[in-house]
């Protein structure tokens, strides 16, 4: 149902569509910062906006909705892993694929 709704839509345009769906990627995991997306991929600001853009036209959603930006967050997710699960911010500590976060040692924790 996600994957109707937000992927096959933006796939349907070919390699222009990965790369929206990529933006979208970003944006979602620079905290919908625009700028911080669009250094992330990179591009251009302007380039960043107009694929997120797109992407809206493409779906008919809006992703200022917070249902939409989390229903797009798991597609994405199930799409780039296999399963469902929510992706991280760029600047937070790395998961493994079983979604735990790794074991940390001593030397790792603060006194």
């Amino acid at each position: 149902m996600l994957r109707a709704r937000y992927l096959e839509p933006v796939a349907a345009q070919g390699p222009f569509g990965e790369l929206i769906l990529e933006a979208v990627a970003a944006y979602l995991a620079e905290d919908r910062n625009v700028p911080r997306a669009a250094r992330v991929i990179p591009v251009h600001v302007t380039t960043a906006r107009y694929r997120l853009r797109r992407f809206e036209e493409l779906t008919g959603q809006s992703l200022d909705s917070t249902e939409t930006m989390v229903e797009v967050s798991f597609a994405l997710s199930a799409r780039s892993e296999g399963a469902i699960s929510v992706p991280r911010r760029s600047s937070e500590a790395w998961t493994s694929p079983s979604g735990k976060p790794p074991q940390s040692t001593s030397s790792d924790r603060r006194s």
